[in-house]
């Protein structure tokens, strides 16, 4: 898919924006995070990067964390802006739930972890 997709740098109020586009993808499968991490490993990759500072927001935080999660030796810094509901969820149903669900996770919309599904165990 990668001689689909064309870069150029745009300058908006002095700062410098990276922009790929790329037709569509045929279904939504492949709009899941897993899809989208490695869509921004190829930009990191094509930029010539090692490592990079994310910033994500809202949905795009979702987006962050699983860039970090998955491929943590390519994130300098991350920064999830309006995340503070998540990062609580994060840690009330412990590390372990959360790397489960993220691995074994296969549905085409972001992951959500509710609320009242999983109770804390003492």
């Amino acid at each position: 898919m990668e001689e689909m997709v064309e870069h150029k740098m745009v300058s908006v109020n002095g700062i410098n924006i990276h922009i790929a586009e790329k037709d569509a993808p045929p279904s939504a499968e492949y709009y899941t995070s897993l899809h989208i991490v490695d869509d921004i490993l190829a930009l990191i990759d094509h930029l010539g990067h090692d490592q990079v500072s994310v910033v994500g927001h809202d949905w795009g935080g979702i987006i962050a964390w699983c860039l970090s999660l998955f491929q943590p030796d390519r994130v300098k810094v991350l920064v999830a802006l309006r995340a503070q509901e998540m990062e609580a969820e994060f840690a009330r149903v412990g590390t372990k739930t959360v790397l489960k669900e993220f691995l074994t996770y296969r549905d085409p919309v972001p992951l959500m972890i509710p609320r009242k599904r999983y109770r804390l165990l003492h």
